[in-house]
């Protein structure tokens, strides 16, 4: 069983955690890998309405990926599976994705509240994320569609040594005991970064789990799933 939308994880790892970090820094030279499902998901917030938002939002997503690599990280982009979902986990899937989309734009401040889109009444599309696969394959991007959810795969990559970091919006990564990147300000590139396995080792791998036991945990199943061996 792995954990999901735990809740307040990291204020528990505060002696691993870097608040306030020059992501130019931290990332160069570097193998990043982001959840572009959610980064979708954030931009569809503002951009719904827009005209041709497919296209807008798709620039947004492939702008802010290269942000990345002018840094000089190496970048893996990774997307929630299109044609297969977790057994009775589509909704919550869903959901989920809805409410970093909205704590996202509420932490960041975004656009005047009166022009935001009321984020609930709209989907990313399997239409929207092939859009998007067909422009990283074009402009030569790494990318990886993941079996079911980009967490797992994510987490996969960085202990499978194919990446050094993850650059997420929640905490339910850092419980896998991988660094992570997370509350990035894209205006400063500036983040909050999160090593549980610096130095302390053990220790520190016990304090997530004290942590997930003490706030409790969504659970899904797994446990059987073996993911395939990625050739970047």
């Amino acid at each position: 069983m792995l954990p999901m939308g735990i809740t307040k994880l990291l204020p528990e790892l505060s002696e691993f955690t870097s608040t306030d970090v020059d992501l130019s820094v931290v990332l160069k030279a570097k193998r990043v890998v982001v959840d572009a499902s959610v980064w979708l998901h954030q931009f569809l917030f503002y951009f719904a309405t827009a005209t041709n938002h497919e296209e807008v939002i798709v620039a947004r997503v492939v702008r802010r990926a290269r942000r990345l690599i002018e840094l000089g990280a190496f970048v893996i982009v990774v997307l929630d599976s299109i044609d297969t979902v977790m057994p009775a986990k589509a909704i919550t899937i869903e959901e989920r994705r809805i409410r970093r989309a909205e704590a996202y734009a509420r932490a960041t401040g975004g656009e005047d509240s009166s022009k935001q889109t009321t984020v609930s009444q709209y989907h990313v599309t399997d239409k929207l994320v092939r859009h998007l696969i067909t422009r990283l394959h074009r402009d030569g991007f790494t990318y990886v569609v993941a079996p079911f959810e980009a967490d797992h795969q994510m987490v996969h990559l960085v202990k499978g040594g194919h990446a050094d970091y993850v650059l997420t919006v929640d905490s339910d990564v850092a419980s896998h005991g991988v660094p992570i990147v997370s509350h990035t300000d894209w205006s400063t590139l500036r983040g909050t970064v999160v090593h549980v396995q610096t130095g302390e080792g053990r220790h520190s791998q016990s304090r997530v789990a004290d942590a997930v036991h003490q706030h409790g945990t969504e659970t899904v199943s797994y446990t059987h799933l073996t993911l395939p061996t990625i050739l970047l």
